[in-house]
């Protein structure tokens, strides 16, 4: 089951529950997280016991920010590190749409149509598997996009004398001759061999700039001396050509030495640049930096400047956009602007803000207060802080998933979360997913609408409250569930047929909408959910011993005797009621017994196999229509063994299963009250001592029957209506 909890931020929450069998009068208990997982509970808990997980949310991550969604993608991910977005995406099916870079030397291809297929893979010279932290995280550091050749250039560390060399940086080129569907070759850009890099602080972003040239970062390699060595690759933020070769315009070009890194250097000093972006509103390059314990950096990076690491901690606040103190661990920026896929679909008050992941603690178990999210910052065009980090999204489940790879799209925001969410055995177990933040505008957060509940003889006439009101540019659809609906802001509607009815309205705007549905909340004609079951002595519907509502018809009393007063063997039993089917087309019955059974739909004997057997399941077909009422009886006889009798239904869009009992349901006529006549109560009105009306108080209290719908109206003295109180909710 899933259920849609609104919370009293307006919030919609969808809870999932596991599958559950239980008897009618039991209860299950369960404990239910913030984001929608289920777990474990018992009558002794005194508190949140999330020790036995039973149902979890797709989606463990939450939005911060009015108007916006998070939605799952794609899954089984392995270890997901680095995102890029084909140039201008074509509009057919198998066009490529993004491609995904994953640690352990794969890219894989996300097409239009969302299938997924692998564009290269075995890009490692090396087992990069180990532990985490520590030796099993290094691989891919990131992947770009030509927009001329639609060539993909990546980031990785290669094993110099394999199998148990150094690991060193190296950049790759990959082509395709099949329109960017696979790699056909892969060639080396650029080695950097000497420069030990391992698990951490290696070789990571690479993107293109404005001028056509490519920027690429790498880390000190845990050796912070490195980051102001000028004849060092490591810690430093380089620029080349596409063949590798050093831009004779780095600011530290000097052909007449040889060319050594010193020529590739456009920025220096840094501990860990591992996410990059460029900018287009101000032509910027931005990085974000893992610290140490503190200082994790948001910083611009500016031609030939050095940024000042040297192993000491409060040097990573030179230059620094913003520090975050204690670290989050940013692992990639982005930012989301009209020149880059026209805004993502954002509102352009968040154009040319920057967003970061945090990925925060390595592999942690559960919600961070450290990390685990999307943040949004806001810069000026010089480089300036204005505001942030603001919260986008993060996580809220209690599994290990996290925040890395970041990239902006067409229609919003992409981010991977790395590790498989739950019931993984290793950090490297496939199961990270591909999500995308998707705006979708100031649409209401919930919709709520009266009455909960009505009940009544038929006909009966309901007045139904959209109590959303009248917002400008939203539109409304009702639908009663009997086959009619209603565009009307408050419709009053008259249902002339006994039966449970679905309720439901949709609310739609530019920006998308939301729904409520109530299942069963028009009761009509003193019915009870479920079937009316009468057991007889005798096989031939003898002597009527009891009758009683069941929830639907799955009977297996094996050798016991269906209740008190029926015997073991040679007894019959009659079902009658109602049944309601979801969907038109026509529905397959299946009546499965022990001994013989009958089963009538509509007036219609479909399956009648009234014959002493064994457990034996029967079929048979008739066409309904969705939301329609049709009367439903099965007739059943024991001779002697085993005793059981099931209904069960399928159609080709109803996966086969029991009969459900909210589906069912019957007349039950001592139910049924008639409409009560207006009853009429003057009350006095309130004045102060200088005669004029004043506030107060009137207490009114009346009885009405369980089933009895109300309304009370109040009338000034003049007799107008003023106010009016229907289904617990006062308007006027």
């Amino acid at each position: 089951s899933r259920l849609r909890l609104s919370l009293s931020t307006g919030t919609p929450t969808g809870i999932r529950l596991p599958a559950i069998d239980i008897a009618m009068g039991d209860t299950a208990r369960f404990w239910v997280t913030s984001e929608g997982s289920t777990w474990a509970a018992s009558p002794s808990d005194t508190g949140p016991t999330f020790q036995t997980a039973l149902g979890f949310n797709p989606i463990p991550w939450v939005v911060r920010q009015n108007g916006y969604v998070v939605e799952k993608v794609l899954g089984n991910l392995q270890l997901p590190m680095g995102l890029a977005f084909a140039n201008n995406p074509g509009p057919n099916p198998s066009d490529p749409y993004l491609y995904i870079a994953e640690l352990y030397g794969t890219i894989k291809l996300l097409h239009r149509d969302g299938s997924v297929t692998l564009y290269a893979s075995n890009l490692l010279n090396f087992n990069p598997t180990g532990y985490f932290p520590g030796s099993g995280e290094q691989g891919i550091g990131n992947i770009c996009v030509d927009p001329v050749s639609g060539d993909l250039f990546c980031t990785l560390l290669y094993d110099s004398a394999p199998p148990g060399g150094p690991h060193y940086p190296r950049i790759i080129r990959l082509s395709s001759t099949d329109g960017g569907q696979t790699a056909s070759s892969v060639t080396t850009v650029m080695s950097m061999p000497g420069e030990t890099m391992i698990e951490s602080h290696f070789i990571s972003s690479i993107s293109i700039g404005p001028d056509s040239k490519l920027y690429v970062h790498l880390g000190d390699g845990l050796d912070s001396d490195r980051a102001l060595d000028m004849t060092s690759f490591r810690g430093k933020i380089i620029r080349l050509n596409f063949d590798g070769s050093a831009c004779t315009d780095n600011p530290f070009y000097n052909a007449g030495d040889g060319i050594t890194a010193k020529d590739y250097i456009f920025a220096y000093g840094f501990r860990n640049p591992f996410g990059g972006t460029w900018r287009l509103s101000d032509g910027a390059h931005y990085e974000v930096e893992n610290g140490t314990n503190v200082n994790d950096r948001l910083a611009r990076v500016d031609r030939g400047v050095s940024y000042g690491w040297n192993g000491y901690l409060d040097s990573l606040t030179h230059h620094a956009i913003y520090n975050w103190t204690p670290t989050h661990a940013p692992v990639n920026v982005t930012s989301v602007e009209f020149a880059k896929f026209s805004g993502s679909g954002f509102p352009a008050s968040k154009f040319n803000h920057l967003y970061v992941t945090e990925s925060g603690p390595t592999f942690a178990t559960g919600a961070q207060t450290r990390g685990k999210r999307i943040v949004e910052f806001d810069v000026d065009n010089s480089g300036k802080y204005v505001s942030g980090p603001a919260t986008l999204a993060e996580y809220n489940g209690y599994g290990q998933a996290s925040a890395a790879g970041l990239a902006a799209g067409p229609d919003g925001l992409y981010f991977t979360d790395l590790y498989k969410d739950h019931g993984l055995s290793s950090p490297i177990d496939p199961g990270a997913c591909l999500y995308r933040i998707r705006y979708v505008g100031t649409t209401p957060p919930f919709v709520e609408f009266a009455p909960t509940r009505a009940v009544g003889a038929s006909p009966l006439a309901t007045l139904f409250i959209d109590q959303n009101g009248t917002t400008p540019g939203i539109t409304r659809s009702w639908d009663f569930g009997d086959g009619t609906q209603s565009s009307q802001l408050n419709p009053l509607h008259t249902y002339a047929q006994p039966g449970l009815y679905d309720v439901t309205l949709n609310l739609g705007g530019p920006n998308g909408g939301n729904t409520r549905i109530r299942g069963n909340s028009v009761v009509v004609g003193g019915t009870r959910r479920g079937l009316r079951a009468e057991y007889f002595s005798g096989k031939n519907f003898n002597t009527s011993v009891f009758t009683r509502t069941e929830p639907g018809l799955r009977e297996d009393w094996s050798t016991l005797s269906p209740g008190a007063g029926v015997p073991i063997d040679g007894f019959s039993a009659r079902w009658t009621g109602y049944v309601i089917p979801k969907y038109t087309e026509n529905c397959t019955f299946h009546l499965a017994s022990d001994d013989g059974a009958r089963l009538w739909v509509n007036n219609q004997l479909i399956i009648d196999h009234f014959v002493d057997q064994g457990f034996t399941d029967w079929t048979g077909n008739i066409s309904l229509q969705a939301g329609q009422s049709y009367p439903i009886r099965v007739d059943f006889f024991e001779d002697g063994g085993g005793a059981a009798c099931q209904l069960s239904w399928q159609s080709p869009s109803q996966a086969l299963e029991n009969v459900p009992g909210y589906r069912l349901f019957w007349v039950d006529s001592s139910l049924i009250v008639g409409a009560l006549p207006p009853l009429r109560i003057a009350a006095p009105v309130l004045r102060s001592r200088s005669g004029n009306p004043a506030r107060g108080s009137v207490s009114l209290e009346f009885a009405l029957p369980e089933t009895q719908l109300a309304t009370l109206k109040i009338y000034d003295v003049q007799g107008r209506t003023v106010a009016h109180l229907f289904d617990g909710t006062l308007r006027g």
